[in-house]
């Protein structure tokens, strides 16, 4: 997939079949402005934190697939 962004809590199990949904971001951004730093973040880079209060760590980021 080319362009995507995921969005998850690291505590989910992914693979639950309920444990997903389709949304626009602007939903996402409602439930927590802080992720709208993250809007220009560059293709093949992931911003993750351990909690709200903390800051975004950026890094790349690739398809298990493509390693």
């Amino acid at each position: 997939m080319k362009n995507d962004w995921l969005i998850g809590d690291d505590g989910t199990d992914a693979s639950d079949p309920d444990a997903s949904a389709i949304c626009h971001v602007a939903d996402v951004v409602d439930l927590d402005p802080s992720v709208a730093e993250t809007a220009s973040l560059p293709c093949g880079y992931a911003a993750r934190r351990t909690s709200k209060e903390e800051p975004w760590v950026i890094e790349e980021w690739y398809y298990e697939e493509e390693v």
